[in-house]
């Protein structure tokens, strides 16, 4: 019955979406656009530099940033989605995983 009841509430009533569930994805964009701001300080910290880090810490660096402006990309619109009422449990799992898999 509590497998139900998850079921219900989750997929159910409110689906995993609208005003309740947006608190996760304006915490992702907020975590994307982290991301982005150190691998930014980190590049002109330490890659740019004759001494600084080797070649594959400054390409994981680059990979960073990638994962971030996917991360900001995703959220972002999600949250817009969320905001409108427009976001459905199908979409909100799709990204959820997604996001799971980029980070």
């Amino acid at each position: 019955t509590v497998l139900a009841m998850f079921v219900w509430e989750r997929f159910g009533r409110g689906g995993g979406m609208g005003m309740q569930y947006t608190s996760k994805w304006c915490l992702l964009v907020v975590a994307s656009v982290m991301t982005m701001v150190m691998r930014t300080t980190f590049r002109t910290q330490v890659c740019e530099i004759e001494e600084g880090a080797n070649e594959v810490t400054c390409h994981k660096n680059t990979y960073a940033w990638f994962t971030g402006a996917i991360g900001l990309i995703v959220s972002f619109f999600m949250t817009v989605f969320s905001y409108l009422g427009r976001d459905c449990a199908l979409v909100t799992t799709i990204s959820g995983f997604a996001m799971a898999v980029n980070y």
